[in-house]
């Protein structure tokens, strides 16, 4: 009899631990759906967004940042740095703030952008500031950075990044 016991225990503990198995799964999965899509990753498509046009340049630098983020204020000098002429690359900032506020920031922090836009939250696919991405001419996202951190720590991987693209500069 306590074979029998055990023997059905034994069975009922294995499809609890598997039913518990699949509910995680499954709740994994309905929370990342939605999360909604990830960042932007190299290979991925860049949203249109009226007033950028990545054929424009054979490089395109988007820079997604908050006049109010301490970790955008953080990365500024190197964005700035990065944002430079001579380029061979646009440079665009994209925002979710009101464009005042945006094109103020950018203007604070030097950073000499060829637009400044500003877009609805969800428009795009970054979730927090500062981002970085390096579009081809195609819109293509072909690297992408994360962070004040990753971003100042980048700073020649970015330019480099930008200019493999080619293209005449940008004056």
């Amino acid at each position: 009899m306590q074979g029998l016991i055990a023997s059905r225990l034994d069975r009922v503990l294995t499809y609890s631990a598997a039913a518990a198995v699949a509910s995680a799964t499954v709740a994994a999965l309905l929370a990342a759906s939605l999360r909604g899509p990830a960042d932007y990753q190299p290979g991925d498509k860049f949203a249109a967004v009226s007033g950028f046009d990545p054929t424009r340049s054979s490089a395109t630098i988007v820079m997604f940042m908050d006049s109010s983020c301490s970790h955008c204020r953080e990365s500024a000098p190197v964005l700035s740095r990065i944002a430079q002429a001579p380029r061979t690359f646009q440079v665009i900032v994209i925002g979710y703030e009101d464009l005042d506020s945006l094109r103020q920031f950018v203007q604070t922090s030097a950073i000499v952008a060829d637009a400044v836009i500003t877009v609805p939250e969800g428009a795009i696919r970054f979730s927090a500031f500062p981002k970085l991405a390096v579009l081809d001419r195609r819109g293509v996202v072909r690297f992408a950075w994360s962070g004040s951190r990753q971003i100042t720590g980048s700073e020649a991987n970015i330019r480099a990044a930008a200019h493999t693209l080619g293209g005449p500069e940008i004056p």
